[in-house]
C-alpha cells in the first residue's frame, strides 16, 4: 500500500473512530478524548511524512503508527469495559485499525533500495 492511500485508509476510518468515540464517551469522556485526539495525529504524521525524506519519514511514521497502536488499544478498553454495544463493529474497526497499524509499520521500516 502506497502512502498516499494510507492517508485515504485513515480520513475513512475517522468518522467511525469518531462514531465509536462518541459512544465511549457516554461512560467514560477521558477515554473518548484520548480517543480523540489520536487518530487526528495519526493522520497528521502520516501526512507529514509525505514531505519529509530519509529519517524524518521514518519517525513521522512511527509516531503515526504509535497514535493508531493508542487508538486501538483505548478503543479494546472501550470494548472490553462494555462501552460499545455493537461489539461486531467494534472488532471490525479494531480490525482496520490493526491493519492501519501494520501498513504504517511496513511503510516506515521497508528495506532500502
Amino acid at each position: 500500500m502506497s502512502r498516499l492511500r494510507i492517508i485515504d485508509e485513515i480520513i475513512e476510518l475517522a468518522p467511525v473512530v469518531e462514531g465509536l468515540a462518541r459512544e465511549i464517551g457516554r461512560h467514560s469522556p477521558e477515554l473518548a478524548r484520548q480517543i480523540r485526539r489520536a487518530w487526528p495525529r495519526v493522520l497528521c504524521n502520516a501526512g507529514e511524512s509525505l514531505h519529509r525524506m530519509g529519517r524524518k519519514t521514518t519517525n513521522r511514521l512511527d509516531d503515526a503508527m504509535g497514535e493508531a497502536r493508542e487508538t486501538h488499544c483505548a478503543l479494546r478498553y472501550g470494548m472490553a469495559c462494555g462501552f460499545i454495544s455493537d461489539t461486531e463493529r467494534g472488532a471490525q474497526v479494531l480490525d482496520q485499525v490493526d491493519k492501519v497499524t501494520a501498513t504504517l509499520y511496513k511503510l516506515a521500516h521497508r528495506p532500502k533500495r
